[in-house]
């Protein structure tokens, strides 16, 4: 792989996950329908699992 080629997958991964951030960190709490923990679904209701 030529280092151009590597460069442009390398920016493209991170500005895939850059933007996966913005919508994490930026989004509304009232959004989430379900919320996971090292993969598996935490149940309803989030507020008395996570302290909120």
């Amino acid at each position: 792989m030529s280092l151009i080629r590597w460069w442009c997958v390398r920016m493209k991964a991170r500005w895939i996950e850059e933007r996966l951030e913005r919508i994490v960190y930026a989004g509304d709490d009232r959004d989430i329908e379900e919320r996971y923990v090292s993969g598996r679904l935490v149940p309803k209701p989030f507020d008395a699992i996570s302290g909120e």
